[in-house]
């Protein structure tokens, strides 16, 4: 069996399935730790340089959520004439709307915490 055989096993449910699977439990743990990373390089780099105070876990997160919003840049991989023009307005429907409110949406959760 080739390595493009074995990546096309199961049935799409199933994908669906794990990639939602992966997504809730990957997505909150990569956000826990990128907080606690945040953390302890603020306490290492920052708090001795300005004199400003530690950040908790939920500040340290917002500041991710925030600099990685602000910074975030779209790399498309595929050319708009091969994807068709559906998938194309999807992404940017995606990325014009989605996008901004998922981000507001969650940084509105860790917002409840600080």
């Amino acid at each position: 069996m080739s390595l493009s055989e074995t990546k096309r096993s199961g049935t799409p449910g199933e994908w669906i399935a794990v990639g939602l699977l992966i997504l809730l439990v990957l997505m909150p743990l990569g956000m826990v730790l990128s907080a606690w990373v945040i953390t302890i390089m603020w306490s290492w780099f920052v708090v001795p340089v300005f004199a400003l105070p530690l950040l908790t876990k939920a500040q340290a997160l917002g500041l991710s959520l925030l600099v990685g919003y602000i910074t975030w840049q779209y790399t498309n991989t595929n050319s708009d004439s091969e994807s068709g023009p559906w998938k194309w307005f999807g992404r940017a429907v995606g990325l014009a709307i989605f996008r901004p409110l998922l981000v507001l949406a969650i940084s509105w959760v860790v917002h409840l915490f600080l």
